[in-house]
């Protein structure tokens, strides 16, 4: 029987986690044993420790055959570390990276020679095909969804085949993570610890943001709703989940499958809360709907706005209608639903009067809480390619940790770094300090569980971001580019 481990890796910089379920081992590792093959299975959540005595202790003891480690960028070198450990024990283990930083960053991945594949893309079904063919000392050729070096070449089998029947997948493997570790800490959503999951009920957004990795591609391909639902009930009966966050896309793009959803939760009445920190397009949110959420049990949203530029929304293809995007935040604040905000701030060439746009946005809206994140040109999206000869010119740095949201290590705007940071932090205070917004975000808290000491921590979790984040960037890139706004001359 070999031994496969699975290990989500963990961001080695400084900023405050927020911790979820990590439903990209635990779908891989309920595929393999729905699929058989005779394999013993252990996941591993690096994400709760400051180091890695722990995640070391578990490789030198379980001593697995396969270690495949799960990453996106801000984790990548966790992710390295973390293979660099798996060979000093066991030379002969097999190394394979996975999630959106290897899917992207495949090439780069490869250099490290501790690692052995990478799986690009969706997972499942390659890394069972990549493990069958590992166990039975089979040549791999070019397997779709796989990427390895042969001797000085690459050989790269592209993504993967997209599932077109996301039912057919059983349920995350809930039973291979301590799910009480997870209710001790935050996660995804700005609202406290409590006893909470994380489900994803879809793949895929037909949208063509220049910015996203579009790891599941752009068909949307969804559960049913009773396939949701009996996960649900699931998660209620086996763990007494309290609470549910949507980590998806867009939960909203298929407005009858959403409805059905909701309709069930109404009707089962868990009196469950529902948040959705990530997966919902706002311009497609009117009063009707907005309501069935309301009484399904939802307390918070996330708006994307991204941009408060209509001629912007054009130009990084999100298309997103601003004014029906308002008035979904008006709605839903007044229903009591805890609105928080995701601005991006440094798009290509953009110039001072377009970033003002962006947080006029927020600062003239409803919502309680708002995150104003510096463009990062990430590999693989359509916003790198487009910038490719003016990222390649940037002097920076080769840590993956860098690829903050709230710091970029890229500006590709016209302002000068100092001057974007300083905009970024100044968005910061004139959001939080608007007058009567301290007063709605207590108010909304107080309401919550255990919503005073999260409200506690999302302060200070605010005053890190504005200030020691905001101070050293500006240090960090000093002497660097001297861009000037030229529509400011």
């Amino acid at each position: 029987m070999k031994k496969i481990l699975l290990i989500k890796a963990s961001y080695t910089g400084r900023m405050i986690k927020s911790i979820t379920q990590p439903l990209g081992i635990m779908y891989i590792s309920s595929f393999i044993k729905k699929m058989g093959g005779d394999y013993e299975i252990r996941l591993f959540d690096n994400r709760f420790y400051s180091d890695n005595r722990k995640v070391e202790n578990i490789i030198r003891e379980y001593a697995a055959d396969i270690v495949g480690i799960s990453s996106i960028t801000q984790e990548a070198q966790n992710m390295h570390d973390i293979a660099d450990i798996v060979k000093r024990y066991n030379r002969n283990a097999v190394v394979i990276a996975g999630g959106p930083h290897p899917t992207q960053f495949f090439e780069d991945v490869l250099n490290d020679v501790n690692i052995d594949f990478v799986v690009r893309g969706e997972g499942e079904e390659v890394f069972f095909e990549l493990a069958e063919k590992i166990k039975k000392g089979e040549d791999i050729g070019l397997l779709k969804g796989v990427a390895y070096r042969r001797g000085e070449e690459i050989i790269d089998g592209g993504k993967a085949i997209l599932r077109m029947d996301v039912n057919e997948l059983p349920l995350p493997d809930y039973e291979a993570v301590d799910m009480e570790d997870y209710f001790r800490h935050f996660s995804m959503s700005t609202i406290g610890k409590r006893r909470y999951a994380a489900i994803s009920t879809s793949r895929g957004c037909p949208y063509e943001c220049i910015y996203c990795h579009n790891l599941f591609g752009r068909r949307f391909r969804y559960m049913s709703p009773g396939r949701v639902i009996a996960e649900i009930d699931y998660l209620v009966r086996k763990y007494r989940i309290t609470d549910i966050e949507f980590v998806e896309d867009i939960f909203n793009l298929n407005r009858e499958r959403a409805e059905k959803i909701l309709d069930m939760l109404i009707k089962r009445d868990y009196k469950l809360n529902l948040a959705f920190p990530n997966g919902l397009r706002s311009d497609m949110l009117d009063r009707e709907l907005l309501e069935k959420f309301r009484k399904a049990g939802t307390i918070f949203i996330s708006f994307a706005i991204e941009t408060g530029s209509s001629e912007q929304q054009k130009r990084i293809k999100k298309r997103l209608d601003l004014e029906k995007a308002r008035e979904a935040i008006d709605m839903a604040s007044d229903m009591g639903i805890l609105c928080n905000g995701f601005f991006m701030l440094g798009f290509p060439g953009e110039t001072r009067e377009e970033i003002k746009k962006t947080i006029d946005f927020a600062l003239n809206s409803r919502l309680h809480t708002a995150y104003f994140f510096i463009v990062n040109p990430f590999k693989g999206t359509e916003l790198y390619d487009m910038n490719r000869d003016m990222i390649d010119g940037m002097s920076v740095s080769n840590r993956y940790d860098e690829y903050s949201y709230f710091l970029g290590r890229f500006n590709l705007s016209r302002l000068s770094t100092p001057e974007l940071l300083k905009i970024q932090r100044d968005a910061y205070l004139k959001f939080y300090l608007r007058p009567g917004r301290s007063f709605r975000i207590f108010r909304m808290y107080v309401n919550l569980p255990d919503g005073i000491r999260f409200l506690t921590y999302y302060t200070l979790k605010t005053l890190y971001l504005i200030g020691d984040r905001a101070i050293k960037g500006i240090f960090h890139y000093e002497g660097s580019s001297d861009k000037t706004d030229d529509a400011s001359r």
